[in-house]
């Protein structure tokens, strides 16, 4: 008897700290141009907290280049996910994009957590 309820007891165990465990990150799929565009992509980290709560979202954000460097200038939130760990999360990584000097100033794009993202180069 006691068996099973320890067999429960794992299992119960085992499940909840199956996002924590298995939590996907979103996907950064780029166009092949905008992909040309860029040195650096990182993906943005699933927040722990929305991986507890299961929390997703689409989100969409604009991202300012210094044309000379390369470098984020300013990542803007167009619309938000709904969830500010998610909308914090992504501004965060996109602050470490970078471009190729001298071929773009500004990106728009949706990203949706966990899953992938959309870009729209202007």
């Amino acid at each position: 008897m006691w068996h099973r309820r320890l067999t429960l007891l794992v299992g119960v165990m085992l499940w909840s700290a199956a996002p924590h465990m298995f939590a996907a990150e979103p996907d950064v799929t780029v166009p092949l141009r905008a992909g040309q565009l860029m040195l650096q992509m990182p993906k943005p980290a699933y927040p722990a907290e929305a991986v507890a709560k299961r929390i997703t979202g689409s989100g969409k954000y604009e991202v300012a280049f210094h044309l000379e460097t390369g470098a984020v200038t300013r990542v803007r939130v167009l619309e938000s996910t709904g969830s500010k760990p998610l909308d914090e999360g992504a501004a965060k990584a996109l602050l470490y994009w970078r471009a190729r000097p001298g071929r773009i100033s500004r990106m728009r794009l949706r990203l949706r957590s966990p899953s992938e993202a959309e870009q729209v180069v202007i």
